[in-house]
């Protein structure tokens, strides 16, 4: 491996990476980061999703887990997309899927292999939504073993992280969705949000 590229250049290097992803990115402390045990009910009895991919719980860190994992790392980036018709300034190539789940997903994993190239080897993304690396997880064939687990990551919800009170802490604004009978959001844009840790 070569040589470790300095942190505060690194950390530059990722938030010019996701802009160009058409991203937001801030520094995080991982001890500002909010693990609440209330997350992981809203997963268990408020998502249709729950135990099917295994990015999900209960196949995800506990929030136990992550709160044991976070001691670990002393920097983090939390990454916000914006979606409005796609991702701005960022067309997937052909054939390619693009849905926000798919494009998140790849997105953080970039940014993780960008870090771990520039030396930073702990790295490790949360993404956000369930897995969207399968289009049908082998979970519901009765399957055991991931067949892509270089590729899957825990959501930050997954991991009992509350995104919400994270995101408003770092200064962003972060409203609940809701969806009106044509389909449309109540809001102008959504957005996504997902963690890089390094170390």
């Amino acid at each position: 491996m070569s040589e470790i590229i300095p942190l505060q250049v690194e950390i530059d290097a990722l938030i010019q990476y996701a802009k160009s992803m058409g991203a937001e990115v801030k520094y995080v402390s991982p001890s500002e980061i909010i693990v609440s045990q209330f997350v992981s009910l809203k997963c268990r009895y408020g998502c249709r999703g729950y135990g099917k991919r295994f990015s999900c719980p209960p196949y995800a860190p506990t929030p136990e887990e992550t709160r044991s994992i976070l001691a670990e790392y002393q920097h983090a980036v939390m990454v916000r997309f914006r979606e409005r018709d796609g991702f701005e300034g960022y067309a997937p190539p052909p054939g390619d899927p693009q849905t926000t789940a798919a494009w998140v997903h790849r997105s953080m994993l970039a940014l993780e292999r960008h870090a771990f190239l520039a030396g930073y080897y702990k790295a490790f993304s949360f993404s956000a939504h369930p897995c969207s690396v399968c289009a049908q997880c082998i979970l519901k064939d009765g399957g055991t073993l991931c067949r892509f687990r270089d590729q899957v990551r825990p959501s930050m919800e997954a991991s009992g992280i509350d995104v919400y009170a994270t995101a408003k802490k770092l200064g962003w604004r972060i409203q609940t969705l809701a969806y009106m009978p044509d389909g449309r959001s109540t809001c102008d844009a959504a957005h996504t949000h997902t963690l890089l840790l390094i170390e």
